[in-house]
């Protein structure tokens, strides 16, 4: 029962990086889940080129529930003042989370903070997920870990030749 309870608000549950990234692109690109790879393609000696190929596991959620959800998160990293989880040049949106470390009978002083990003909203090229393991300072998600996102977020769209989202440019952190 306790569980029950404490699952309401993020904590009894365990799943890695790689899998809520995955859970969090099929949220933002459309609904469906993407299998995680992490080599998007080969090129041999004489330079033929293999991508890896995008292989969908199945629809989670529909493309309207994908398109209201990325608008909730959006309103996360927009919330009307500088959040630290919004790129220089990007409309993103995000989600933080702090957690304390489980221990025998309890929980330990420090936490796992974390925040996951992607962006341009709109059409999201980018997901950025940056976990701080014990994170003894006492900081939430939002300001341990998404200015990182923030950052990575904005330079690999620029990288990418992503064009910024016009009128948006946030002072520098």
């Amino acid at each position: 029962m306790v569980d029950l309870a404490t699952q309401s608000f993020g904590q009894a549950i365990s799943v890695t990086p790689v899998q809520m990234a995955a859970a969090l692109a099929a949220v933002v690109n459309g609904g469906n889940l993407v299998r995680p790879h992490i080599v998007k393609s080969v090129v041999d000696q004489a330079g033929n080129r293999e991508d890896t190929p995008t292989t969908v596991v199945q629809r989670a959620i529909s493309e309207q529930t994908s398109a209201t959800l990325r608008e909730m998160l959006k309103a996360v990293v927009n919330p009307g003042w500088k959040h630290p989880g919004q790129p220089r040049d990007y409309v993103a949106g995000g989600k933080s989370a702090t957690a304390n470390v489980p221990v025998s009978n309890g929980y330990d002083d420090t936490q796992i903070a974390s925040f996951a990003g992607f962006a341009p909203v709109a059409s999201p090229r980018i997901l950025v997920l940056v976990k701080i393991d014990e994170n003894a300072d006492l900081m939430t998600g939002t300001d341990a870990a998404a200015p990182y996102v923030a950052g990575l977020l904005n330079d690999t769209l620029h990288y990418l030749n992503v064009v910024p989202d016009v009128g948006l440019r946030v002072e520098a952190r």
